[in-house]
């Protein structure tokens, strides 16, 4: 977890990304495990259940540690300019670790374009694309 917040201005419990597992310049692949200490979860039929916008969150802090590990840009905060095209395709129940697997569409240093996906066991659960701007906290 140290490292992730070293990549990352986010901190418990709004960080949704436990590691990178691997970082190259074209895809970046991360982990998160959900567990019953997550506050963040809707409950259907009497399971709690991760909303899929903190999934959609997931994958975008996986693609912005990524990119700060690899120094592809410039700053030290990612604000989202737009999210599209979303697809939910199953729902991820607590606990559950979920693996998020992310491409470089568009790198420069102070604009990116992602998308990626996340998966569970295997089989995919939920895909995206954004753009984020980078920046600098002078705070």
């Amino acid at each position: 977890m140290m490292e992730i917040e070293k990549l990352l201005p986010q901190r418990p419990p709004f960080l949704f990304v436990d590691k990178i597992i691997k970082a190259q310049p074209n895809m970046i692949i991360g982990e998160k495990s959900y567990n019953g200490d997550n506050i963040f979860y809707s409950t259907i039929d009497g399971k709690k259940i991760i909303p899929s916008t903190i999934l959609v969150e997931s994958l975008m802090q996986c693609g912005g540690a990524g990119v700060k590990m690899l120094d592809l840009v410039d700053g030290n905060i990612m604000a989202v300019i737009s999210i599209d095209k979303v697809i939910v395709k199953r729902m991820v129940a607590i606990p559950n670790t979920v693996i998020m697997q992310v491409e470089n569409l568009r790198v420069h240093r102070k604009m990116l374009h992602q998308k990626g996906h996340v998966s569970l066991l295997g089989e995919a659960v939920l895909s995206a694309e954004w753009c984020c701007m980078a920046g600098k906290n002078n705070i």
